[in-house]
C-alpha cells in the first residue's frame, strides 16, 4: 500500500510556505513527512512582508511539534526567520483527538485515527 506522500506546498501554501519548509527541514522534518495543522496568524508584520504564525506540525511518526514563526534580527546577514517557540506535544492524541485539523493531519500521512503511541 502506498503512503500518501506530502509534496510541499499542497501542506503550505502562500508566501510562508518556503520559510516554514526550511525551518522544519532544519529541525529533521524533510517535506513528504509531516502534515501541519491549526496554522494561524499572529498579527506580527516580519521583515520581508511575512506574519508572524503559529501552529503545530504532525510528523509521519506520530509526533506533534508546537511552533512560532518570528524574526531573529541577531541572525548572520540581516537577520533570518526563525522558529522563536518550538515544542514537542506530549501526548497529540489526547490533546487533539477531537480536533478536525489533526485528524485530516493524520489522514494525509496516512496514520489512521490511532493512539497514544
Amino acid at each position: 500500500m502506498t503512503r500518501p506522500r506530502n509534496s510541499g506546498p499542497t501542506a503550505l501554501r502562500g508566501p510562508a510556505a518556503p520559510v516554514l519548509q526550511r525551518l522544519l527541514a532544519d529541525k529533521g522534518l524533510p517535506a513528504g513527512d509531516w502534515w501541519p495543522f491549526l496554522v494561524q496568524e499572529e498579527g506580527k508584520a516580519l521583515p520581508g512582508g511575512l506574519e508572524s504564525l503559529s501552529g503545530y506540525v504532525l510528523t509521519r511518526s506520530g509526533e506533534v511539534f508546537g511552533w512560532w514563526l518570528d524574526w531573529d534580527a541577531a541572525a548572520p546577514g540581516d537577520g533570518d526567520y526563525t522558529f522563536d517557540r518550538w515544542w514537542k506535544v506530549a501526548r497529540p492524541q489526547r490533546e487533539f483527538q477531537q480536533d478536525r485539523e489533526y485528524q485530516r493531519a493524520r489522514e494525509r500521512l496516512g496514520l489512521g485515527p490511532g493512539s497514544e503511541g
